[in-house]
């Protein structure tokens, strides 16, 4: 398994998180990842949210709201191909 991100898509990555408020929000964070299946779509989250992640284990346990977006949008672009039905 290859996760990478292309120029283009960190360019659209940033134009959408300049939408986003400002500042950031503070929220608390927890990630529970023990029910999901190991394989390529837990590798692929466990790698889109590994900042948050260590984030959201120091003392205060505050991640804003912007790694949150980033965060998810890395994970739905490595599994876009995973989330399509083709089948229509």
């Amino acid at each position: 398994m290859q996760l990478s991100l292309s120029k283009k898509d960190v360019a659209q990555l940033h134009i959408m998180l300049s939408t986003l408020l400002i500042p950031p929000l503070p929220v608390t964070l927890t990630l529970d990842t023990g029910r999901m299946k190991q394989g390529d779509i837990k590798t692929s989250f466990d790698m889109a949210t590994v900042q948050i992640a260590k984030d959201a284990i120091i003392s205060d346990k505050i991640v804003n709201t912007h790694s949150i977006v980033a965060s998810m949008s890395f994970f739905a672009m490595w599994n876009v191909e995973k989330n399509t039905d083709d089948s229509r």
